[in-house]
């Protein structure tokens, strides 16, 4: 069996826990917590140099692309000799305004380079565009669709009449707002960064209220209809995790920007998708949904099955996959070991998406 030393945990009764050893059972669980920055890079510092140490036990290092993935690259870079194959996921890499700032994130990210033999990202534009961005080999880099994060919960799916958008992460609540003002449906707006909708007129029709993980997940679970509004002009395209999981629970889902979409949400078919900052085009599809429950039963069922495909246990057999994959190891040829075919090997031909 691959030995795969790791920064990203996993249930030791589930497939990625099963086949991998966690670098710091005591320590990476405290790093997804809350704590100051000067700590977290210590801590994960203190991680990365464990790794460092084990590495050679062996056959290949997966990291996430935070503190400790970016600790271990780098050192692991400095050596001439003993280097293991690695592979890094989560690469969330965003552009600075600052051009300065922006050239020190280049040289890290070419620094990690030397060392990492693949990045995994979630988006498909972002393999041509953080090769360019800063100046590592395409080839380097694979496009892996994000999975759903709900398997493991029970819902009241229902429907209560309003339309839900909820996150904090490069969200574009503006647009949102703008468009509900035309409409008579409910909005709610789930989301605790208050710098999101500073300055905006909230119009009587849209709630906007922070709430819990436990909350936020009812309320998806209960709306009529799903926005996931998301900012354009970024490197780093998110809410994958939030559109998957909508349409998971049957809402009909609309995406604001293509480029987060692609690979994901096709227009018409699974999902809705407007382009960026395109408020009477989010308030068309908001209405066209609304006024017609065969479109929302037809694009949440198509949307349930596409996103149902993507479980944590499909994607983690495909990040183990790749690690096979660059430790040199035939992935087709032990794929009978994790239940896969050999095209899903390496996750492709996977129906409907290349993955």
């Amino acid at each position: 069996m691959l030995k795969v030393l790791t920064s990203v945990p996993g249930n030791p009764e589930k497939f990625w826990g099963s086949r991998t050893t966690l670098a710091d059972p005591r320590c990476i669980p405290v790093l997804f917590g809350k704590m100051g920055r000067i700590r977290r890079y210590a801590m994960a510092l203190a991680v990365a140099v464990r790794m460092l140490r084990l590495r050679r036990r062996f056959d290949v290092v997966v990291v996430d692309g935070g503190p400790i993935g970016q600790w271990f690259s780098w050192l692991q870079s400095l050596l001439i000799f003993g280097r293991v194959p690695t592979l890094m996921i989560d690469c969330l890499w965003y552009r600075h305004d600052n051009p300065v700032v922006q050239g020190l994130k280049r040289l890290h990210k070419r620094l990690s380079a030397l060392s990492v033999d693949r990045f995994l990202v979630w988006a498909r534009h972002e393999v041509h565009e953080y090769a360019q961005e800063f100046g590592i080999p395409e080839s380097k880099f694979v496009y892996v669709p994000f999975h759903i994060t709900l398997e493991d919960y029970d819902f009241d799916v229902r429907d209560d009449g309003f339309v839900f958008a909820g996150g904090n992460g490069d969200r574009d609540y503006r647009v949102l707002v703008e468009a509900a003002r035309g409409l008579g449906a409910p909005v709610f707006i789930a989301t605790t960064d208050e710098s999101l909708l500073k300055g905006v007129d909230i119009p009587p029709n849209v709630t906007v209220k922070g709430v819990s993980h436990e909350e936020f997940r009812r309320l998806m679970a209960s709306c009529r209809i799903a926005v996931v509004p998301m900012r354009g002009g970024l490197l780093h395209s998110g809410g994958q995790q939030t559109f998957l999981n909508s349409m998971y629970l049957g809402k009909p889902t609309i995406v604001v920007g293509a480029r987060v979409a692609e690979g994901y949400v096709e227009d018409g078919i699974n999902g809705l998708v407007v382009d960026h900052g395109d408020a009477a085009g989010l308030a068309g599809a908001i209405a066209s949904l609304w006024e017609s429950p065969s479109l929302r039963e037809r694009i949440g069922q198509a949307g349930r099955e596409s996103a149902g495909e993507r479980t944590t246990e499909a994607f983690m057999k495909d990040i183990h996959a790749h690690a096979m994959d660059v430790a040199g190891r035939n992935p087709a040829a032990e794929a009978a070991n994790a239940g896969l075919s050999g095209t899903d090997a390496l996750g492709e031909n996977r129906k409907g998406e290349t993955r």
